[in-house]
């Protein structure tokens, strides 16, 4: 949902500005950035953002793309052109990567959430939880992968699932009925 809202704001802006754009984003390093970002955040008696730099670096890289699936994919990479980090090598084939491996008949959002559960999920996600669980002898459990809800999950159209741009819709409405919204609607606190 996020890559969406923010490629309906991107399209707006044509190529040529935002090439040149993304260019002056980046005459700045990310240090530069973060020492610029402290003085005028001091000025509003605010905290900057942590990595504040490295944000505007890695926006500014994603701003040239030419579609959404450009976007996409910059956006959940680690690094633009990995073959630079490791020499004389080449990115394997991932879903990411490959649009030959892209379910065909869903809408962006949906052919996210595919590409997001097939790599994002397990190569990520459950992957930090299990380590994370393991490291102090947890037993943990992630109910919504059970595989008979999430079989239901995908059944349902996107319409009940993101609705007014609220993700996860028909389970907030299911909450809501048993858990105070002030517990539901709080800022995501992932792993970072």
């Amino acid at each position: 949902l996020m890559t969406h809202k923010m490629w309906n704001k991107i399209k707006l802006v044509p190529a040529p500005i935002r090439k040149v754009a993304a260019l002056g984003l980046t005459i700045l390093s990310p240090e530069s950035w973060d020492k610029l970002g402290k003085v005028i955040y001091k000025v509003f008696n605010r905290t900057p953002p942590a990595y504040l730099g490295d944000k505007i670096h890695k926006g500014a890289g994603v701003l040239p793309s030419r579609d959404i699936r450009e976007l996409y994919k910059k956006l959940v990479s680690l690094w633009d052109e990995p073959e630079h980090v490791v020499l004389k090598s080449q990115e394997p084939t991932t879903y990411v990567s490959e649009k030959d491996l892209e379910p065909r008949s869903v809408c962006d959002i949906e052919r996210m959430m595919v590409t997001d559960t097939l790599s994002y999920l397990p190569d990520d996600i459950l992957t930090k939880v299990d380590r994370a669980a393991m490291a102090v002898s947890l037993e943990t459990r992630v109910p919504f992968l059970d595989h008979e809800l999430f079989k239901v999950a995908w059944q349902l159209p996107l319409n009940c699932k993101i609705k007014e741009n609220s993700s996860k819709w028909v389970l907030r409405e299911v909450l809501y009925k048993y858990v105070p919204k002030a517990l539901i609607e709080r800022p995501k606190m992932g792993f970072g």
